[in-house]
């Protein structure tokens, strides 16, 4: 009886799966079917631009002074600087 074969109906489930760990969406399916995820298309695109307009604003020229005033080209600051900012979330992650 120990040994006796098992169905694929007989197997419990430890962890949820992880679908369930996102957080609900505003719209229904029902909603998203009928093109409401136009709108998060729209929501998309308009975060790109803004985050484009942000760097292109701020983050290259100061990226540029801080360039200037360690006399460092501006390929090697830009490179540097964009590794520096893009992996120290990371770092402080792990180290915490």
């Amino acid at each position: 009886m120990l040994d006796a074969p098992r169905s694929s109906s007989d197997v419990l489930e430890c962890v949820p799966p992880a679908i369930h760990e996102f957080p609900e969406d505003i719209f229904t399916q029902e909603q998203r079917q009928n093109g409401f995820v136009i709108l998060h298309l729209v929501a998309t695109i308009y975060l790109c631009l803004i985050l484009a307009i942000v760097c292109d604003q701020f983050f290259v020229p100061t990226l540029e002074i801080i360039a200037e005033s360690l006399n460092v080209p501006v390929d090697v600051a830009g490179a540097t600087f964009m590794a520096i900012g893009t992996s120290s979330p990371e770092l402080y992650s792990a180290v915490i």
